[in-house]
């Protein structure tokens, strides 16, 4: 949201140290450009005039006067923040406006244009799409000349509003030709009226030697009322109060390993609850506990996982497939023991698909790692119980490196 005093716009943005810690400079840049441009009405205000809710489609005296939003859509998805503020993510992958952040950025002309109908003035426009690196990079090199304007701002001023926007990170296949040239607008931007690149602290930065491991959410599977499978003799313990202290381990060796561990339980929050809560604390990952029963002969490790999210670059089947790797040593899992990981984007009441289904963009994985109703997984369980925990926090530290070596290599 924003807010007027005297001539001045203002708005309010919050970075969350933990996830600021990956992004590059030119990534915070280029979401502080987001923001501006929601702080400049876009998606708010005036902007719930512009079009149809139920189509996402402008109003076609708004296209009279601004014809490139015939081609254009609103966003109609992806919950509240995202929903009516944005442009349409399958349609616009890949422009600063969209809902989700994407390794490579572009912005259309239209993007610059609305804001006429915003209630702004327009000192320069786009002939045609360009890559946000550029554009930034060419008014990287201008002056900036009004520091006494500047000087007049009340960066005091702040008054407290809901948070509107939760940027997400998206990484699907760009819709935009990446080996289109690029027209250089150097020229055609003056340079008495243009910003420097403001400098980002270096302790900002993405380095190899984080403050941090990153972050993981635990969610133990069931609960107390309704524990789950009962593991046999020497085992003997309900799934829920195995994995509890399954989850109170891993944290306390997480902790050791620089790494930030939360547990979440569906005690009264339920699945989805329990999911939700896990996504407001803001976790690079979500791993669900449990293990299996069956005829109480078969055995074998397998973790579930969605990829319906793929398209987002959240990296959930490489987690899975770390995870896989590192349990199945654990368990000297071989041939038909080591069951896999299994997609769960199939039909409603396939088992996982209801933890696994919540649209959140954050990596989820539901692990099994033995059957307790097997005598012989049951021993492992009871003896691997410190060394399982371990391997649960070292899989995801691991991915994690994975994942920033992908986003530093983009």
């Amino acid at each position: 949201a924003s807010w007027v005093k005297g001539e001045t716009t203002y708005g309010r943005v919050e970075f969350n140290r933990r996830k600021l810690i990956r992004f590059s400079k030119r990534q915070i840049t280029s979401s502080l450009i987001h923001e501006i441009g929601h702080v400049l009405g876009f998606g708010f205000g005036n902007w719930n005039e512009l079009y149809d809710k139920r189509t996402g489609k402008f109003h076609q005296s708004v296209i009279d006067k601004l014809p490139g939003l015939a081609a254009m859509k609103v966003e109609l998805g992806y919950g509240r923040g995202t929903c009516y503020s944005h442009w349409d993510e399958r349609l616009f992958d890949g422009e600063v406006m969209t809902g989700f952040k994407d390794r490579v950025e572009y912005v259309l002309p239209i993007t610059i244009d609305v804001m006429s109908a915003l209630g702004h003035r327009l000192k320069k426009q786009l002939d045609e799409k360009m890559f946000l690196d550029q554009l930034i990079d060419n008014i990287g090199q201008k002056t900036f000349t009004r520091q006494t304007d500047v000087a007049d701002l009340d960066v005091d001023y702040l008054e407290i509003t809901e948070i509107e926007e939760e940027i997400t990170e998206d990484v699907p296949p760009s819709v935009i030709d990446l080996d289109a040239p690029l027209r250089d607008l150097s020229a055609s931007i003056e340079p008495q009226e243009t910003l420097t690149v403001f400098e980002i602290p270096a302790s900002f930065e993405t380095q190899d030697n984080h403050s941090t491991q990153g972050s993981l959410a635990i969610i133990i599977g069931h609960t107390k009322l309704r524990p789950g499978a009962r593991a046999i003799p020497p085992l003997s313990f309900y799934e829920y109060e195995y994995n509890t202290e399954i989850a109170s381990l891993a944290k306390e060796y997480a902790t050791h390993q620089g790494l930030e561990v939360e547990i979440f339980t569906r005690d009264q929050a339920g699945i989805t609850g329990a999911y939700q809560n896990a996504a407001d604390w803001e976790p690079d990952a979500i791993c669900e506990l449990h293990f299996n029963a069956a005829n109480g002969q078969a055995k074998g490790t397998e973790i579930l996982y969605s990829d319906e999210r793929d398209r987002h670059g959240i990296y959930e089947k490489e987690l899975a497939q770390e995870m896989q790797k590192r349990l199945c040593q654990l368990f000297e899992r071989q041939g038909r023991e080591d069951r896999g990981i299994k997609n769960r984007t199939g039909r409603r009441g396939e088992r996982g698909f209801t933890n696994l289904g919540q649209n959140f963009n954050i990596p989820i994985i539901l692990i099994e790692p033995f059957f307790g109703d097997n005598p012989q997984d049951a021993m492992l369980g009871l003896q691997l119980k410190t060394t399982y925990a371990q391997t649960i926090v070292n899989g995801f530290i691991q991915w994690k490196k994975d994942c920033d070596k992908r986003y530093a290599d983009s």
